[in-house]
């Protein structure tokens, strides 16, 4: 089973479970206190759909605008209503606001049946006191378009592994116009190298490039 299957699959039960709370699209503004007594306070960014939102899509279906699909690297694109992934949590539509038309332009509005959307949404600010903080924080994949010397930025078939797991994966995005020639007759992909890079005292293994070519 995948990771994002296990993923998919164990938080349908975190959902449920008393002692756990998720809040996403939030951000941790502050910290004060110690040690069994911190003050946190979250900001939690605007989804611009309610919690009554089914996901049906039909948002998405009306919506003009396309954006870069963030999920899949950029290789795809998406509406500016979208959802973030195929195993969302929650399961609902979010509006990029950076790209969205707004009131000027509304089908989203007008289309959902259960009037979720909202673009008049704002920003909001929670304050929590827990006991314990653990400090997660998360990763970034490396710019592969720094790394000139493999032919990155300047070869437009080079791509990450993860590019890569994303090109393969079921649910991924089509087939990259780029990789796409009408003397095309197959596709060979080769894993050039793996980079380490000293970080913060450590060693930090990056993807590999693979070279795809045509012939």
């Amino acid at each position: 089973m995948s990771a994002q299957l296990r993923i998919g699959n164990k938080l349908p039960k975190n959902k449920k479970n008393s002692n756990i709370r998720v809040i996403t699209l939030a951000e941790v503004e502050n910290i004060s206190g110690q040690e069994g007594n911190f003050d946190v306070t979250v900001k939690i960014n605007p989804r611009y759909t309610t919690e009554g939102c089914t996901g049906c899509g039909k948002c998405a279906e009306v919506c003009p605008v396309e954006r870069a699909n963030d999920f899949n690297f950029g290789l795809d694109k998406t509406k500016a209503a979208y959802l973030p992934q195929p195993f969302a949590f929650p399961m609902k539509y979010v509006i990029d606001s950076a790209v969205c038309l707004g009131a000027s332009c509304g089908k989203c509005v007008e289309a959902c049946e259960v009037k979720a959307v909202d673009l008049a949404m704002a920003a909001k600010t929670m304050n929590i006191n827990v006991g314990a903080v653990i400090w997660a924080t998360g990763w970034d994949s490396y710019d592969i378009a720094k790394l000139h010397n493999y032919g990155s930025g300047t070869v437009a078939n080079a791509i990450s592994n993860i590019m890569m797991e994303r090109l393969a994966a079921l649910q991924g995005p089509p087939t990259v116009k780029s990789f796409a020639h009408p003397m095309v007759k197959s596709l060979r992909i080769l894993p050039l190298y793996s980079v380490r890079v000293p970080v913060m005292r450590t060693t930090r293994r990056h993807a590999p490039l693979y070279a795809v070519w045509q012939h």
